[in-house]
């Protein structure tokens, strides 16, 4: 691989958040092979962009949800694909998980997410063996991991203080 593989292609910019930005997410379309694009902010907002169809200034929103009602999104992954469905996972302000169906954005189970003392922060899927998966996140001061595929069940998740 060269190195002209490895660099980004600015494509455009584009205000799609009136508030702060939480995550950017990159993948690739379960259908075909197309690369998606998703931003998810503090205003509720999960906005799709269109990249095959954007030219040099000029980034498209293919599409823009609104993924909550009271909750503000803080953290968001893809979720590994243990089920038929891909989904989008999304942890919420009111320590609730959310798993968005990837294609439709629409929510399909809404679950107790860990409560060690603050909201999550950041989530990453971590799937080492290959047929065991674990997701490891973080709070405010703790460092924590959960059992997937998620229930709800407190006791398929462990957390242990990270600093002081």
């Amino acid at each position: 691989s060269s190195d002209s593989d490895k660099e980004w292609t600015y494509i455009g910019r584009n205000k799609a958040h009136y508030k702060s930005i939480v995550n950017v997410l990159f993948g690739i379309a379960l259908d075909s092979n197309v690369p998606r694009l998703l931003t998810l902010g503090m205003d509720r907002n999960l906005v799709e962009y269109d990249i095959l169809n954007s030219t040099e200034d000029n980034l498209v929103v293919m599409s823009t949800d609104k993924i909550e009602q009271s909750g503000t999104p803080v953290a968001c992954a893809w979720y590994p694909p243990i089920n038929k469905e891909h989904f989008l996972l999304i942890a919420n302000s009111e320590y609730k998980y959310k798993l968005l169906n990837a294609t439709t954005k629409r929510c399909r189970k809404t679950l107790l997410g860990p409560t060690h003392g603050s909201y999550i922060q950041k989530i990453v899927n971590l799937s080492y063996p290959e047929d065991k998966h674990y997701m490891a996140f973080i709070t405010e001061d703790k460092i924590g991991m959960s059992i997937l595929p998620l229930d709800g069940n407190p006791h398929n998740t462990t957390a242990l203080l990270g600093h002081c």
